[in-house]
C-alpha cells in the first residue's frame, strides 16, 4: 500500500483511528465509509478483514503530533463513562463515517465547507481534518465556547470561515446539503443498536502524565482541587484507616481482619501520602500535602467518620452526585474509596487499591482468625448508630446476592433440561 498514494492516505486513515478508537470500532467505521461510497458489497472485506489492516497500522501515529491534537480538540466536559449512563463515547459508525466523507469531499472541492454536529466523536473528525488534511477547524462546545481556532497570519478562524465547523451538543440539526454547505449530525449509538460489551465504543487519547488528571477528568478534577482541605481530609483519613489496619491496631472497632490481606508500604500511612504526591504532580502540592498529613494523624475514630463526611461535603464539588455507603455486599470494603476513584483518579487508586479492597486489609498470618479478632464498640454514639444501619445494609445486599445466585442457577438448570 505505501507504493501508491491512496494506499499511503489509507494507511494514515486507519493509524488515525486505531489511535483514537478500541478494539472493533475502526472496523465498524471503515465497513460504513464503504457503505456511504456505494461501493460493490461483492468485495467488500469483512469486519475481520478491517480490523486487520487497522491492526497493522496503529502505533504508527504514537509519537506524532496527532495525539496531542485530538486531546486539544476533545470537550473535557463531557460526561465521563460509566456502566450506568452514557459519557465521552458511542456514536454511531455510519454517522462517523458520513462526516468523513464530508471531510473528504472539501479535501477533492465538492463541497466547501462542512459543520458537524454531535458527541465526542466529533474530536476525532476535528483532529484528522486539521492535522491529516490541513483544514481550517473551528471547534466549539455547545454553549458556544471555542475550543480550538487557529489563526491564518492575523485573521483568527470563525464558524463561518472555517472549512470545519465541529459543534458539541445534540445531533438534532437537519440535514442541509447545498452548493457550499453540508451539515452532519453525529448521533448516539445507543439509539441504534445495543452491544453486549461497549468498550470498543470508548474514545481514547495521549495525554501528557502531568496533567493527566485534568485532562482525562476535566471539570469534575478541577472542581475537586478547588477544596484542597477537603480532599486532603479524605485522601489522609484513607491512610490513618489502613495503616491502623496494616500495622495491626486494636482499637478499630467492629472492623473484622479476617479479610484483610497483601498491604505493601505505598498502599497505607504515610507511604499512601507519598504514593499520591509523587505518583501524580497535579495531587503533589504542599497544601494538599499538609491537609493529608493532618488528617492522617488523628486517631482511626475520628478518620474512620471524617471519610463518610468529606465524601458528602465533595459530592457537592462534583457534576454528578452518587449516593456513598461505607458496608457492601462481601462485608467491609470501604465503598467510600470506590467513590473516590470514580470521582477523583480512578487511574491511580485502583492501581494500588483495587476495586474492591476486601481482601487488601490484612496481614497474612499476623492477626487471629475472623472468630476471634479482637472488637471494641465505637465511642461515639452517632458512628455505632451508623455501622448497625450499614450492617444491615450489608445484610440486606447479601440476602439479594444469595437470592439472585439461586434464580441464576434455576434458570441454568432449567436451560439443561431444555
Amino acid at each position: 500500500m505505501t507504493e501508491t498514494l491512496s494506499g499511503l492516505k489509507l494507511i494514515a486513515l486507519c493509524a488515525c483511528l486505531a489511535e483514537v478508537h478500541r478494539e472493533s470500532m475502526p472496523a465498524r467505521i471503515l465497513s460504513a465509509l464503504w457503505k456511504v461510497y456505494g461501493f460493490s458489497e461483492e468485495y467488500k472485506p469483512s469486519l475481520e478483514q478491517f480490523s486487520s489492516l487497522v491492526k497493522v497500522c496503529s502505533g504508527v501515529l504514537s509519537a506524532s503530533p496527532f495525539p496531542e491534537v485530538h486531546r486539544r480538540m476533545m470537550d473535557l466536559d463531557l460526561p465521563i463513562a460509566s456502566p450506568e449512563g452514557e459519557g465521552q463515547e458511542r456514536s454511531e459508525p455510519a454517522d462517523v463515517a458520513k462526516a468523513l466523507r464530508g471531510v473528504f469531499d472539501i479535501t477533492t472541492e465538492k463541497h466547501n465547507r462542512i459543520t458537524v454536529v454531535g458527541g465526542s466523536s466529533c474530536s476525532f473528525v476535528a483532529a484528522i481534518s486539521h492535522w491529516l488534511f490541513d483544514l481550517t477547524t473551528y471547534v466549539e462546545d455547545e454553549n458556544g465556547k471555542v475550543l480550538f481556532a487557529p489563526s491564518i497570519g492575523e485573521c483568527p478562524i470563525d464558524p463561518i470561515t472555517a472549512k470545519v465547523h465541529v459543534q458539541y451538543g445534540s445531533a438534532t440539526t437537519a440535514s442541509m446539503i447545498d452548493i457550499s454547505s453540508t451539515s452532519y449530525g453525529i448521533g448516539n449509538i445507543r439509539d441504534i443498536i445495543a452491544l453486549d460489551d461497549e468498550r470498543s465504543l470508548t474514545l481514547r487519547s495521549r495525554v501528557p502524565w502531568d496533567l493527566a488528571l485534568s485532562l482525562v477528568f476535566g471539570g469534575i478534577f478541577l472542581k475537586l482541587m478547588k477544596a484542597p482541605k477537603l480532599l486532603g481530609s479524605l485522601l489522609g483519613s484513607i491512610a490513618r484507616v489502613t495503616l491502623a489496619l496494616a500495622v495491626g491496631e486494636r482499637d478499630v472497632g467492629d472492623c473484622d481482619r479476617g479479610d484483610f490481606i497483601d498491604f505493601t508500604e505505598a498502599s497505607y500511612g504515610h507511604g499512601f501520602i507519598n504514593s499520591v504526591s509523587q505518583t501524580f504532580p497535579e495531587l503533589s502540592s504542599s497544601e494538599l500535602r499538609q491537609h493529608m498529613e493532618d488528617a492522617a494523624a488523628t486517631t482511626f475514630k475520628v478518620a474512620y467518620g471524617q471519610i463518610q463526611t468529606d465524601l458528602d461535603m465533595l459530592q457537592y464539588h462534583s457534576s454528578k452526585p452518587r449516593p456513598v455507603n461505607l458496608i457492601t455486599m462481601g462485608g467491609l470494603n470501604l465503598e467510600v474509596f470506590k467513590f473516590g476513584m470514580y470521582l477523583m483518579f480512578p487511574i491511580g487508586i485502583m492501581y494500588y487499591f483495587g476495586t474492591n479492597l476486601d481482601e487488601r486489609f490484612a496481614v497474612a498470618g499476623y492477626w487471629p482468625k475472623a472468630e476471634n479478632s479482637h472488637k471494641i464498640p465505637f465511642e461515639r454514639d452517632e458512628i455505632k448508630e451508623e455501622y448497625k444501619r450499614l450492617m444491615q445494609r450489608q445484610r440486606y445486599l447479601e440476602d439479594l446476592r444469595r437470592k439472585r445466585e439461586e434464580r441464576e442457577g434455576v434458570s441454568r438448570q432449567q436451560q439443561d433440561e431444555s
